[in-house]
């Protein structure tokens, strides 16, 4: 199938934003792994630090898979039918 300019642009922005969100995954995992060494180390206030860093690239990767969920499900159904939904490149949770 081919697809216009508007529609490449968008599925570039999607995959952006999921790769982005990826990456805010990643970071948030490694705060959280190292605030549970720090507390395992008796390094309260060092934990705290790092888990609110961890919390906020949680929040951040959370932001952006809602902006591509946003991008796509725009995207795919622009031209259909009031009664008709497109739900393909939405993760199950953000179907609901």
């Amino acid at each position: 199938t081919s697809c216009s300019v508007s529609q490449v642009t968008v599925c570039c922005q999607y995959v952006a934003l999921r790769e982005e969100a990826i990456k805010h995954a990643s970071l948030r995992n490694s705060y959280f792994e190292q605030s549970t060494n720090a507390y395992l180390n008796g390094n309260k206030e060092g934990a705290t630090q790092l888990a609110q860093m961890a919390r906020s690239h949680d929040a951040e990767m959370v932001r952006l898979h809602a902006l591509a969920a946003d991008c796509i499900f725009d995207a795919r159904n622009k031209n259909l039918d009031e009664n008709v939904i497109d739900l393909h490149g939405l993760h199950v949770q953000e179907a609901y």
